[in-house]
């Protein structure tokens, strides 16, 4: 449904009830209780939680709308209801979808990474070793070599300075 600027209405009993059962526990209790009826023991056993835990998510959903209780003698049944099968069905499918974009997020992420050493990311590499191999050939020449030294460190210091420069272009 849209409103007279075209924009989506929103129901805020609809995102309450999405905002409920949003949280995990709530979740499974739902899609448990989709499968079958279920009391607050048998779910609590099924599900590997503390009864307390569940009677506390049953009462949050029963308020919601989201779960319907019923009394059969001392025993209280739970079941879903229409608007839990609605809400677990759009809440799956948005988990659905986001894991399907993040998924291809990585793909192209990882495609990039494949695409291996662009020649520009060697740029680096070679303005490190060129300074090393020119104070070499320096130290030799001149006979001092403590000049290898100094071009190695100047090296290393040129090599993470252009990296930085270059990743700073990408």
């Amino acid at each position: 449904m849209l409103n007279e600027r075209n924009e989506p209405l929103l129901d805020p009993e609809r995102l309450r009830m999405i905002e409920v059962a949003s949280n995990p526990h709530r979740m499974r209790i739902m899609m448990e209780l989709l499968n079958k009826e279920g009391t607050a023991a048998s779910l609590s056993k099924t599900l590997g939680y503390s009864r307390q835990l569940v009677d506390h998510h049953l009462e949050t959903l029963e308020k919601s709308g989201l779960v319907f209780k019923r009394k059969i003698g001392n025993v209280e049944v739970y079941s879903a209801t229409e608007s839990a099968k609605t809400i677990v069905s759009e809440i799956l499918k948005m988990h659905s979808e986001i894991g399907r974009a993040e998924k291809g997020e990585t793909a192209v992420k990882a495609e990039k990474h494949k695409a291996g050493l662009k020649p520009i990311r060697l740029i680096p590499m070679a303005v490190g070793a060129s300074i090393v191999l020119v104070a070499s050939a320096e130290a030799i020449r001149v006979g001092k070599y403590t000049y290898i030294l100094g071009g190695i460190l100047l090296g290393i210091l040129l090599y993470f300075a252009s990296s930085r420069l270059i990743r700073l272009l990408e």
